[in-house]
């Protein structure tokens, strides 16, 4: 981390990040794009060990009012041993990061939120294990997925994929010949659609595994899936007459922890939430955050630094996506004052005020 800006003082860090490396959370995609059995078995081979989940359990113990969640049929959806394994390497990163600010901290200095699902519980135990590699009692404290994620209804996630077809066919050179491709290869009919969401979110697991893609499926033509499913995700998640209204509540719990560590005197230095790609993307399209049309890789990273102005303690906020310092829309420099941001959630709930939390 770069030092602080002159006569500023770093007083908090709102670290967002995505869970690790996972299996396949859907199993049939389309007629040449499923799991077999022998894919399964590999899924399955990749999964921590009972030693390695007792290693979590022992770095970072869980605080719940439910079970978690599986976040897919077993062994679907799971945190694998090399995501356990990055993110262990994302606490060690975070830890050289921030080696000052975290000078002498103790699990009270850090306050540890995830989504209620193992793969997310997971990664934030696994980030912990790097971060403090001494033994201590750290907490993780889990909530429902909805009030860290975007929650839409079936029929809605239906007209987000017919509007962002129709959208893309308008103004995305190239993307009729794209969608028909993949058509060919997934073998979808003519009539059919493709679902950009879990065309990539499997291919992108088998990639990382070195697994089979399916015929004629090229880099070229992998890349462009991925690039054109991060596009749909801004698009929609951009739009307050569509995927944005259903991030009301998790962005009402991100303007929490903000406003705890500005207004409050809470004792923590750190607040880490774990969380999803999408949680990342409705996030930043919320709140203008000039990342690029992209969907975050495993263990990516958001970060909101708030410092605070020595003489005059006004509070200040620069945001860090994967440790690069990133600018809100229309601002010039990535640093801005909180109060700034304080508007623009205003005018976020403002915009959705008669929209359905869920």
């Amino acid at each position: 981390m770069s030092e602080a800006p002159k006569g500023l003082a770093l007083r908090h860090v709102v670290l967002m990040h995505r869970h690790g490396d996972r299996s396949p959370i859907t199993a049939r995609v389309s007629p040449t794009l499923y799991m077999d059995e022998a894919e399964r078995s590999y899924w399955t081979s990749q999964l921590p060990s009972p030693e390695v989940f007792a290693a979590l359990d022992a770095a970072a113990t869980v605080v719940s009012e439910s079970e978690a969640k599986q976040g897919g049929a077993w062994p679907n959806g799971q945190l694998t041993q090399r995501g356990v394994d990055g993110m262990f390497a994302r606490g060690q990163a975070i830890r050289a990061q921030y080696k000052d600010f975290l000078a002498g901290a103790t699990p009270d200095d850090v306050y540890i939120v995830s989504t209620n699902i193992t793969r997310t519980i997971r990664s934030a135990q696994s980030v912990v294990r790097g971060l403090f590699p001494e033994p201590a009692p750290f907490k993780v404290h889990t909530m429902a997925p909805q009030y860290l994620t975007p929650v839409h209804s079936n029929a809605e996630y239906m007209a987000f994929g017919i509007h962002a077809n129709e959208v893309a066919q308008a103004t995305r050179p190239g993307y009729a010949t794209l969608e028909a491709q993949m058509k060919d290869i997934l073998g979808l009919g003519a009539d059919e659609d493709v679902h950009w969401t879990i065309v990539r979110e499997v291919l992108v697991c088998r990639k990382a595994h070195g697994l089979p893609m399916p015929e004629g499926l090229t880099d070229e033509l992998y890349a462009a899936a991925c690039d054109q499913n991060a596009w749909e995700w801004h698009l929609l998640y951009s739009d307050p007459d569509k995927a944005q209204r259903g991030f009301v509540r998790g962005l009402l719990e991100i303007q929490t922890h903000l406003q705890s560590a500005v207004q409050t005197a809470i004792s923590h230095r750190m607040t880490i939430i774990s969380a999803h790609d999408n949680t990342i993307v409705a996030l930043a399209c919320a709140l203008g955050l000039e990342m690029g049309h992209v969907v975050p890789d495993y263990g990516a990273i958001l970060a909101f630094e708030l410092y605070e102005d020595t003489a005059t303690h006004e509070s200040y906020v620069l945001v860090r996506f994967e440790g690069n310092a990133i600018k809100f829309a229309q601002q010039a420099q990535p640093l801005v004052p909180y109060k700034y941001v304080e508007g623009v959630l205003e005018r976020f709930f403002a915009t959705h005020a008669t929209a359905s939390a869920l």
